[in-house]
């Protein structure tokens, strides 16, 4: 199965009330499926991806510093 959004695979994440921090946790329950059937196509271009900060969306981990 594949999708440009999380609510293409469970309706869980239908939740418009979901902040992204909830939604990552929510997704890191099917991690068994991502890349085992589940695919997420990223699309930057468009739909409710795009909703909050830097902060809300990329783990400090996962943050690109320019020092790499």
């Amino acid at each position: 199965m594949a999708g440009d959004q999380l609510a293409d695979f469970a309706d869980g994440f239908n939740d418009k009330a979901l902040k992204p921090l909830v939604r990552r946790a929510l997704a890191e329950r099917y991690a068994a499926k991502w890349g085992n059937g589940w695919f997420l196509l990223s699309n930057p271009v468009y739909g409710p991806g795009l909703s909050g900060s830097i902060e809300d969306i990329f783990a400090p981990n996962a943050r690109w510093t320019g020092d790499e």
